[in-house]
């Protein structure tokens, strides 16, 4: 017996066979020259964790990718923390060394290293029961070619925390400089 679920081509899959499935695309935003990337009212019950994917080419300006929870008011703009350290080369020299951490709360958090406007950056990150009250945490990985003209070859992994009392119900993505041209997908892990 094949393992669920178990396609055939031209059969209806039953409800029994479609909960067997893990992961389920939920959004995928296609964007020119942002500035944000906005994912509202998503989070839902039926997922206990969600992954966002990118990959984009930062064209106006080098620079990084950071992350802010969304409620029903807008933008939640406080209370992260985070820390992700990895290798890179500057100016030819390879490294291997702690990037950047906040242990202060900040208004946003790091996600990953961005890209020039000729060379693309990629990455994902995954978090946990964002729906529920409270602390949310949340771990990612992300590579680019050149972030900047002597940093290159950037590889980066970590994780952020986010104390709110807030429903959260989305998230919104953003560079620190600059507009990002990419594809950025959410997912979410089914219960």
């Amino acid at each position: 017996m094949p393992t669920p679920p178990d396609f055939s081509a031209g059969s209806a899959l039953t409800a029994a066979q479609m909960d067997k499935i893990g992961l389920w695309l939920i959004e995928t935003k296609d964007v020119t020259a942002a500035a944000t990337i906005d994912f509202t009212s998503v989070f839902s019950t039926d997922y206990r964790g969600y992954l966002i994917e990118w990959n984009y080419t930062q064209n106006t300006s080098a620079g990084s990718l950071y992350f802010q929870f969304r409620d029903a008011s807008g933008v939640i703009a406080s209370n992260y923390t985070w820390a992700y350290g990895g290798s890179y080369t500057s100016s030819g020299t390879p490294f291997f060394a702690s990037f950047s951490y906040q242990t202060t709360a900040q208004t946003t958090c790091y996600l990953g290293t961005g890209a020039t406007a000729t060379n693309k950056a990629s990455g994902r990150f995954e978090f946990w029961n964002p729906q529920d009250s409270g602390v949310v945490y949340g771990a990612g990985q992300g590579v680019s070619l050149n972030n900047t003209a002597t940093l290159t070859y950037v590889s980066i992994s970590g994780g952020i925390i986010h104390n709110a009392t807030a429903t959260r119900t989305g998230i919104r993505l953003l560079p620190d400089a600059g507009t990002v041209t990419g594809k950025f997908s959410l997912y979410g892990f089914r219960n």
